[in-house]
C-alpha cells in the first residue's frame, strides 16, 4: 500500500456549491486514479482520517474539506498542511459503521435495498451514522435508516428519512 506525505494548499472556490480544499499535486493525484477510481483516505495532523474522494476540477486535482476540520485545524486559503494519502480498501469507499452493519444483520430486505444503492448514496447514509460520537444516537439513525430503506427501497426521500431519525431520537429505546 502507497503512502504518499505531502504539502497541500488550502484554496476556496468561492461557490455556493463547494467551497474550502486542499489541492493536491497532479503527480501525487494520479498514483491514486485507476480504474477501480479515485477514493482515498486523507490522514491529517494528529492522525485524523478522512475518506475521501480526489476530484478534478480544470487542471487541478483536490480534496474537499467539510467545516469541522477548516474549524478545527483553523485553516485558511493559502495555508500549507502537511497530509498523507493512501489508497482507500473499505469496501463501499467509507468503513461501515459497526450499528448499521448489527442493523443490516437482522433487517435483511433494508441491506438488499442497501446494496441496490449507487455507491455515492450508500456512503451518503453510511456517513449520517458515523458522523455522530454516541453510540445509542448511532444504533437509533441505524434503525431509522434500515425502517426507511425497508419502505422505500431505493427511493431515498431524505425528509423522510429525518423524521424517521427524530422518531428514534424521541423514543425511549435504551442502549445497554
Amino acid at each position: 500500500m502507497e503512502l504518499v506525505k505531502l504539502k497541500a494548499v488550502v484554496q476556496d472556490f468561492n461557490s455556493d456549491l463547494w467551497r474550502f480544499h486542499l489541492v493536491v499535486p497532479e503527480k501525487a493525484a494520479l498514483k491514486f486514479i485507476n480504474e477501480k477510481g479515485h477514493r482515498v483516505v486523507c490522514i491529517l495532523p494528529e492522525g485524523e482520517r478522512m475518506h475521501t474522494a480526489l476530484m478534478k476540477r480544470r487542471d487541478k486535482y483536490f480534496i474537499l474539506l467539510n467545516k469541522r476540520i477548516v474549524n478545527r485545524y483553523k485553516l485558511a486559503v493559502d495555508a500549507t498542511i502537511e497530509i498523507i494519502l493512501t489508497p482507500e480498501i473499505a469496501e463501499f469507499g467509507s468503513p461501515m459503521p459497526e450499528e448499521l452493519d448489527a442493523v443490516f444483520v437482522e433487517e435483511e430486505k433494508a441491506y438488499e435495498a442497501f446494496m441496490s444503492l449507487t455507491p455515492g448514496k450508500r456512503r451518503s447514509l453510511m456517513y449520517i451514522v458515523s458522523k455522530v460520537k454516541r453510540v445509542d444516537s448511532r444504533i437509533k439513525k441505524a434503525l431509522a435508516i434500515a425502517e426507511h430503506l425497508t419502505e422505500a427501497g431505493t427511493n431515498i426521500d431524505y425528509k423522510r428519512l429525518n423524521e424517521l431519525i427524530k422518531k428514534y431520537n424521541r423514543s425511549d429505546i435504551r442502549i445497554i
